[in-house]
């Protein structure tokens, strides 16, 4: 600390007491010229034993204004949180109040240093209300949910599998059966070729594998005979009957009324309509029309498709009806008609299976094929005297393809068997669709394929 103050301070003093007496504490030797107090004693100036009296009489007549302004004790420690805050600090230094007296001195000595020890800070306090509004537990998080579907699962958690097509949307069974004949874009018929130059009086050659005729009017039919059951449910698995006539059919006279096929789908209980085309229109002929052109037959299936949805009055079953398998039925003249289609028609993944009654005129080759390369599908056969002969030449390349065959029916099912059946005895031709190796031979096809059961 600098001892300016003090010196300057005990010089005034000595100024004030003693008036000419005059002592030199900054300087050891005299100043050139003067004479030093101590080498000229006076009996009026106070001697060198007499300066701490000098001094008490100098410091007592000084005002208490005079004094040194009031300083604290400094200290190296650092003050409190609280004290800080308490004023214990701040509150000394800015009161202009304070009394002298009252008021610390400032000490020269080495200041101590106080080392706090460093207390565990204490955990915050959170008060209940700044996390909640009362003290009810709180609301369990809410679960997560599937999006929600037509149909209810077997249960609500996220464990459910995703729905299918038939699961999501679920459309009412058809309550009426319905049957129709509505015209196709995509029929068989109407068919104008090329070469037919002459008038519609004049008879044109055909040449298909067979040689069949063009005759007056027969070939302008554009219509489709549909059918849906009572109680058809496009929820569940289905199959679409494509059926094929005869030489001399119409689709109202014999097909729907003499040989039954709708009600013959109706009584079987499955889960099937059908499809059959007016081929030729009582007609000898077994023309195929344009099913011969390749994906003709896919082309009148996707036109059953729509107009079927149409006919069961909800656009939602379109997708079920798009997807059916097939089952291709053929009487009589109507086997060029499936043998066409089963080998050029686009849908040979879809066709499950193929039924000839008394069918099989020509066309070994194609079926041979089909089924060789479908060993999963069906084949059935059945003969009167009038195909029994075409019948055996079938089974002998099947035979030296290693295709394993049958002739009987298995009771509960069909898949990948190949079968050969004669029709019971005295079974007319005409007749072979009412009655053929059982009573309603298409109701017994399909009594035969439990995964189609209503």
């Amino acid at each position: 600390m600098s001892l300016g103050p003090t010196v300057a301070l005990v010089a005034a003093g000595l100024a004030f007491a003693g008036g000419t007496a005059y002592v030199s504490l900054m300087h050891d030797s005299p100043a050139p010229g003067e004479v030093r107090v101590l080498d000229r004693p006076s009996a009026f100036a106070p001697t060198i034993h007499q300066f701490p009296a000098y001094l008490d009489a100098a410091f007592a007549n000084l005002k208490t204004a005079m004094r040194p302004a009031p300083m604290m004790t400094a200290s190296l420690a650092r003050p409190s949180f609280a004290a800080r805050f308490a004023g214990v600090v701040t509150d000394i230094y800015a009161s202009s109040s304070t009394s002298v007296a009252a008021a610390p001195t400032r000490s020269l000595a080495r200041p101590q240093t106080r080392v706090a020890k460093a207390a565990p800070t204490p955990a915050p306090r959170i008060r209940a209300a700044a996390l909640r509004m009362d003290e009810r537990e709180p609301a369990p998080a809410p679960k997560s949910y599937q999006v929600a579907s037509y149909a209810p699962t077997r249960d609500d958690t996220l464990d459910a599998p995703p729905f299918s097509f038939h699961s999501d949307i679920r459309v009412p069974p058809l309550r009426q059966s319905v049957t129709t004949l509505v015209p196709f874009e995509s029929a068989p018929f109407p068919l104008h070729p090329a070469s037919a130059t002459a008038d519609e009086g004049e008879h044109v050659r055909i040449h298909f594998r067979s040689t069949v005729s063009w005759e007056k009017g027969a070939f302008n039919d554009p219509r489709v005979l549909l059918h849906i059951p009572k109680g058809f449910d496009p929820n569940k698995p289905a199959v679409m009957v494509v059926f094929f006539h005869g030489h001399g059919a119409t689709l109202t006279r014999d097909v729907l009324n003499r040989q039954e096929v709708p009600a013959q789908i109706s009584e079987s209980h499955a889960n099937a309509v059908l499809v059959a085309p007016q081929l030729a229109y009582d007609a000898r002929s077994s023309n195929p029309g344009k099913l011969w052109e390749p994906g003709a037959f896919a082309r009148m299936v996707r036109e059953a498709t729509a107009q079927l949805t149409l006919l069961y009055g909800d656009p939602r079953v379109a997708q079920s009806f798009a997807n059916m398998p097939i089952i291709i039925v053929a009487y009589s003249g109507g086997y060029l008609s499936a043998a066409t289609s089963i080998e050029r028609g686009g849908l040979t993944n879809r066709i499950q299976g193929v039924v000839l009654l008394d069918a099989l005129y020509g066309e070994l080759g194609g079926f041979a094929n089909w089924i060789s390369h479908n060993r999963s599908g069906f084949f059935v056969s059945s003969w009167t005297h009038s195909t029994q002969r075409r019948n055996a030449e079938l089974e002998e390349m099947l035979s030296g393809r290693d295709v394993t065959f049958g002739h009987a029916m298995r009771s509960n099912r069909l898949d990948g068997n190949v079968v050969f059946l004669p029709g019971d005895d005295g079974i007319r031709h005409r007749d072979f669709v009412n009655h053929a190796w059982a009573d309603k031979p298409i109701k017994d096809v399909l009594d035969r394929l439990p995964e189609y059961r209503l």
